[in-house]
């Protein structure tokens, strides 16, 4: 978690929920604590999401709508992921897997297995350098991925200017 909100990264991924895939441009931005992104969907008729802090700002370019609220999760690589706490050991079982590539960079599999029939496991394709999670599957009690993200091409930069996090969709 602290890798998807501390480094500045952009890159493209696909997103699968069920057996709907979308492709996602993604820019994250940390700049003295403070993260922001822009998500843009380069699938259907388009849609952008910008978040600085907790202002989110959703563009629905098809349906000409501007939607703001607060909140933090808006992204699904965040919100994807299990919560780092004290009581993951308690509910997982948590086990180094082989070594891979994604996106063109070397990775270690991170194996999270639900110790009960309740929970939800996870498989994360860890980058080796940056702890960045560049593929995840969230994984159901039978052992079907429900849910996947993967990256296909990301870098992560010293700095991403401010304007980056700028709205590509004319509102």
């Amino acid at each position: 978690n602290r890798a998807v909100e501390d480094l500045n990264y952009r890159g493209t991924f696909v997103h699968v929920l069920g057996s709907t895939p979308e492709t996602l441009q993604i820019v994250h931005r940390n700049a003295d604590g403070e993260s922001g992104e822009r998500i843009l969907s380069l699938d259907g008729a388009g849609r952008e999401i910008v978040r600085q802090g907790d202002r989110v700002q959703g563009i629905l370019q098809d349906q000409r709508v501007v939607l703001r609220e607060s909140r933090r999760d808006v992204s699904p690589l965040v919100s994807r992921l299990p919560n780092n706490s004290d009581e993951l050991e308690a509910h997982y079982e948590i086990q180094l897997g082989g070594t891979g590539r994604v996106a063109d960079r070397s990775v270690q599999v991170l194996e999270i297995k639900p110790r009960d029939e309740f929970r939800y496991g996870y498989m994360l394709w860890l980058d080796e350098v940056t702890a960045m999670p560049l593929r995840s599957h969230l994984v159901d009690e039978r052992g079907q991925v429900v849910e996947q993200i993967v990256f296909t091409k990301i870098d992560v930069p010293a700095d991403i200017p401010a304007e980056a996090l700028e709205p590509t969709i004319d509102t």
